[in-house]
């Protein structure tokens, strides 16, 4: 893995978190909004999908990279899209 990789990657995960601090904020300033739990929990999975991507690109010490992949190309998206459009 080549280190601008992982740098992207690590500033990905980074900008993440701070994304899903303020919609959490959003959230509890809207007084729960069902909409903005939404988001936010759609920001978490979405977060999730790049520790994979990061797992994957360290090459997978456990050999799950086939369980990751799947996770990572089509159940994650699938639910992320799933609660924005819910959330509307």
């Amino acid at each position: 893995m080549e280190i601008l990789d992982l740098s992207l990657i690590t500033v990905q995960i980074i900008l993440q978190v701070i994304t899903i601090y303020f919609s959490h904020r959003i959230y509890v300033l809207t007084k729960y909004n069902k909409a903005w739990l939404l988001v936010t929990i759609a920001l978490l999975l979405m977060l999730y999908r790049r520790f994979i991507t990061l797992t994957i690109e360290l090459q997978d010490p456990l050999r799950l990279k086939d369980t990751f992949e799947l996770l990572r190309a089509i159940l994650v998206p699938l639910a992320i899209n799933h609660l924005i459009v819910t959330g509307k």
